[in-house]
C-alpha cells in the first residue's frame, strides 16, 4: 500500500475551507489534550472516571474531524503503523507488572492513535501552502506589536517545519514505489526496510539542500 501518511489531499470539504492556522492550532491543542495526566501505570489510575471521559472526547473529535474532512478509509488503514509502535511500547512496558502493563500500554496506544489520527485528518485537508500562509498572517501581526520581530523571519522558520513532515512520508512512498518498480517483490522484509530507509535519508538530506539554496537565493533571513 502507498504511504500517503500527512500528505495533502484536494478537497471541497468544510475542513477544507477552515484557516490553516485555526487548524494547525488546534492540532497542537488536541494533541496536548490526548495526553494530559501523564503516563499512568496501575490500572486504578488507568480507569479512572476522567480518563474514560478524555478518550470519548477524543474520540468524538476525530469521528467530527473525519466526517468534515469527507475522509476515506484507507486515511484509516494507513493508521495501521500506530498500532505495531503501541505494540513496542507495550512489550517494553509488561515487565516486571504484565497486567498493569499491559492496560498502560494499550492505554497509550489509543490515545496516541487519536492524536495522529487527528493530525492525519489536518494535513490532509491543509496544503503547505495555506500553512506558510497561515504562519505569515500571524507573524504580520506580531510585527506590529513587536517591530523587532521584522528581522526575525519566524513564521517562515516554523511552516517550513511543518510543511517538511508530509514531505518526509511523501518522499517515502516514492522510494518504495521506485524499489518496487526495479526489484518486485522481495521476502527479505529487513534487508528492504535498510535500503528503504538509506535511500530516503540520502534522497531528504538532498532535497534539504535544494531547499537550502533556494532560500540563500530568495534572499531569506533565518
Amino acid at each position: 500500500m502507498a504511504i500517503k501518511l500527512f500528505c495533502y489531499r484536494k478537497g471541497n470539504s468544510i475542513l477544507h475551507k477552515i484557516p490553516a492556522l485555526i487548524k494547525i492550532l488546534f492540532m497542537m491543542v488536541f494533541c496536548v489534550t490526548c495526553f494530559l495526566g501523564g503516563q499512568m501505570e496501575i490500572s486504578e489510575e488507568i480507569f479512572q472516571k476522567w480518563v474514560l471521559i478524555q478518550l470519548l472526547y477524543c474520540s468524538c473529535i476525530c469521528i467530527l474531524l473525519f466526517f468534515l474532512g469527507k475522509g476515506k478509509f484507507s486515511t484509516v488503514l494507513q493508521m495501521k503503523w500506530v498500532l505495531w509502535f503501541g505494540l513496542l511500547v507495550t512489550v517494553f512496558r509488561i515487565y516486571p507488572d504484565y497486567k498493569n502493563g499491559l492496560l498502560a500500554g494499550g492505554l497509550y496506544t489509543i490515545r496516541f492513535f487519536f492524536a495522529s489520527f487527528a493530525c492525519q485528518l489536518i494535513f490532509e485537508t491543509t496544503s503547505s501552502l495555506e500553512i506558510r500562509e497561515g504562519f505569515e498572517d500571524v507573524h504580520k501581526v506580531v510585527c506590529k506589536v513587536l517591530p523587532f520581530m521584522k528581522n526575525i523571519n519566524l513564521a517562515f522558520v516554523i511552516s517550513l517545519a511543518v510543511t517538511f513532515i508530509p514531505e518526509v512520508f511523501e518522499t517515502w512512498n516514492k522510494v518504495r514505489l521506485a524499489k518496487k518498480a526495479r526489484q518486485g517483490k522481495n521476502r527479505r522484509f529487513f534487508q528492504n526496510l535498510l535500503v528503504e530507509i538509506t535511500a530516503l535519508l540520502s534522497v531528504l538530506l538532498g532535497l534539504a539542500e535544494t531547499k537550502r539554496k533556494a532560500i540563500l537565493n530568495r534572499g531569506f533571513s533565518i
